[in-house]
């Protein structure tokens, strides 16, 4: 109980999630953010209007909202040049088109949202996704932490590498 306890105590004062946001619709682009935003503080969030502005970014992030609609670059072609590019975040689809669930098996997708957004499926796929960062965050811990020599070194130095880990720059 111990060690779930001082997770969570760390996972609340240290964690600061990349989130990008990408579709052409200004409205759920909003809907999304304000969404983060009343959830928690521990977001740092991106958005694009297109799939070619995100694939064009130099930016990286934990979790991509991605719409599957859109002119242009489709979601799904967006998702699919991502992965070439070695893209391995958590993709989560808004759609309200089901028709493109097996296709995005082959890109690794961690979750369909449909279009509008119901808040209960939002937390839980937001949650989930957390979830699944954590295991990269815990492995951090027990790695880095225990080789270094005091505890101000420990916290400058774990905090260097944390944000090195988690965001890959």
């Amino acid at each position: 109980m111990m060690y779930n306890k001082s997770i969570n105590i760390w996972r609340t004062k240290f964690m600061l999630y990349k989130i990008a946001v990408c579709d052409d619709e200004q409205i759920f682009v909003d809907e999304i953010i304000y969404k983060l935003q009343s959830r928690s503080n521990k977001y740092q969030i991106v958005y694009f209007n297109s799939g070619e502005e995100l694939t064009n970014s130099v930016l990286d992030f934990n979790i991509l909202f991605l719409d599957i609609e859109m002119p242009g670059l489709s979601g799904m072609e967006t998702a699919f040049k991502l992965r070439e590019m070695n893209y391995d975040g958590i993709i989560i689809f808004l759609t309200s088109h089901t028709e493109f669930m097996p296709e995005a098996f082959k890109i690794k997708d961690f979750r369909f949202l449909d279009k509008p957004i119901d808040q209960e499926k939002f937390d839980e796929a937001l949650t989930s996704a957390e979830k699944e960062i954590m295991p990269l965050i815990i492995l951090f811990f027990i790695c880095v932490i225990p080789f270094t020599a005091s505890r101000e070194s420990r916290l400058s130095k774990s905090r260097k590498a944390f944000a090195g880990l988690l965001y890959r720059s």
